[in-house]
């Protein structure tokens, strides 16, 4: 079964898991500390407890490339051949959540100054401004 990554989809997907779960339930989710945080959060606001799970690279690849689906069916084969004891708990605690925005953020910082320096690099090379351009610029 497959739903959008968007609150509708989300909300679809809760009530299937609800009509079909008759019982004690365990979601396996992959990334749930990135693309499925938000479906890990829904789930955990209702009570329903959530493994963070991994495929193997070589499970999920072999001769056939890289796709959600192949990725989603891996990730089902790892969880259902794994001990519930050692699947992964999420980890999407309050200080870790703030550490991953602030690293992202610095990312995209860092991101932006290299495209400035070369976007001022370029400049520099294009039009006789009576400087040396020969070396990229350097925070000096």
């Amino acid at each position: 079964m497959r739903f959008p990554a968007s609150p509708p989809g989300l909300s679809r997907a809760l009530a299937w898991i609800r009509r079909r779960a008759d019982g004690r339930v365990l979601v396996a989710v992959e990334g749930t500390g990135s693309y499925g945080t938000n479906l890990t959060r829904a789930l955990q606001a209702l009570g329903i407890p959530v493994c963070d799970v991994r495929p193997s690279k070589r499970a999920s690849r072999v001769g056939r490339g890289k796709s959600d689906e192949i990725d989603a069916a891996a990730a089902a084969r790892t969880a259902l051949a794994t001990e519930v004891e050692r699947l992964g708990s999420p980890r999407m605690d309050g200080i870790r959540s703030a550490l991953w925005v602030l690293l992202v953020g610095r990312r995209a910082m860092d991101a932006r100054r290299t495209a400035d320096r070369n976007a001022l690099t370029a400049i520099m090379r294009s039009f006789p401004l009576g400087m040396d351009a020969r070396k990229p610029l350097s925070d000096a």
